[in-house]
């Protein structure tokens, strides 16, 4: 494995480095496998690949507060494409006819307001979510389950260059010639999720990699919506269930995903910012001053954290404010 491999797992050996060599000798270990690691990095970036860490500027904010954020991410295309509001669009890849109406609806409503969409530019509802998405010439970002440089499934190599030549977003934690495996990819739904204001679970059986994403998603705090589907589908087995359980919100159109926000939504129009409430105004006048750290705001507010989340998540999706890294927020 290379130099980077070994640093994305040294914090699972670190007590046993500890307990061989003390903790200074596990932080120097630390800091000469880091700077060896970005070396690496830096020479996997040929023919227009190229990557961002932690510690750089643009590494997506949202990623910063999930549990094991990636370390560094390879990409392709506009990286600017991760400053946009964004909802993930997840689901089986053996879609029904169902899933595959119900996706496109979704998509191309969403884009159409110039929400980025993300998936995973697998087969069935993430291609379908791309590619409606392209066709509304709105944002998508593909987050792959292997390496850029081999691309998974091979059939999609077009989609993925028409993403990129959109001006959307190729990237992968993976090293561009590491090939996909089949434990990659419940890696990199936390990833989906993580850089995603809500995650949309459009058809998903009872074992599908779709509510991997759908359990990182109530994991990171996130929005999650669940279309019902055929009781008597294998297909839906997955979301009703989840639905069954109050995991999520139930939606059967894109105004439920609006609604969910805050927003109210008329389609194939722009989104329009309903009038704020007391909470809101207060948040605001807050940030008025300046960046204000989300403890601040609950001191202020006195909302419970997920309450709090679920408002600033609205006011960020509706344009007015912005999350910076740290959990501060600005206007």
């Amino acid at each position: 494995d290379s130099p980077y491999d070994f640093y994305r797992n040294l914090k699972s050996l670190k007590n046993k480095i500890i307990s061989i060599s003390g903790e200074e000798g596990f932080n120097k270990l630390s800091q000469a496998v880091y700077d060896k690691s970005f070396e690496y990095l830096e020479g996997e970036c040929t023919n227009n690949i190229d990557y961002i860490t932690e510690c750089s500027d643009n590494y997506p904010v949202m990623l910063r507060d999930i549990e094991n954020p990636p370390l560094a991410l390879y990409y392709v295309g506009n990286i600017k494409a991760l400053e946009n509001i964004s909802v993930a669009i997840v689901g089986t890849r053996s879609m029904t006819n169902y899933g595959e109406r119900a996706a496109e609806n979704f998509a191309s409503e969403l884009a159409r307001v110039k929400i980025a969409i993300v998936s995973g530019l697998a087969y069935g509802i993430d291609k379908i979510a791309h590619e409606k998405t392209l066709e509304e010439n709105g944002c998508t970002i593909a987050v792959l389950g292997g390496g850029i440089k081999v691309l998974y499934p091979k059939e999609n190599t077009e989609l993925a260059r028409r993403i990129v030549t959109s001006g959307g977003l190729i990237l992968s934690e993976y090293s561009p010639n590491k090939k996909a495996m089949p434990y990659y990819f419940p890696e990199r739904n936390r990833i989906i999720s993580g850089l995603s204001n809500g995650v949309i679970i459009i058809e998903a059986g009872l074992k599908s990699g779709a509510l991997i994403t759908a359990k990182y998603a109530l994991d990171q705090n996130r929005k999650l919506f669940l279309l019902p589907g055929n009781i008597y589908s294998k297909h839906s087995e997955g979301t009703n269930l989840l639905i069954k359980e109050g995991s999520g919100i139930m939606v059967t159109e894109p105004k439920d995903v609006f609604q969910a926000f805050g927003l109210s939504y008329n389609s194939h129009e722009e989104k329009e910012i309903i009038e704020l409430d007391e909470i809101e105004t207060v948040i605001l006048k807050c940030l008025e001053k300046g960046e204000v750290h989300i403890e601040e705001l609950l001191n202020i507010t006195k909302l419970p954290i997920n309450n709090l989340n679920s408002v600033l998540t609205k006011l960020e999706v509706c344009g007015i404010i912005k999350k910076l890294r740290g959990n501060f927020y600005t206007l």
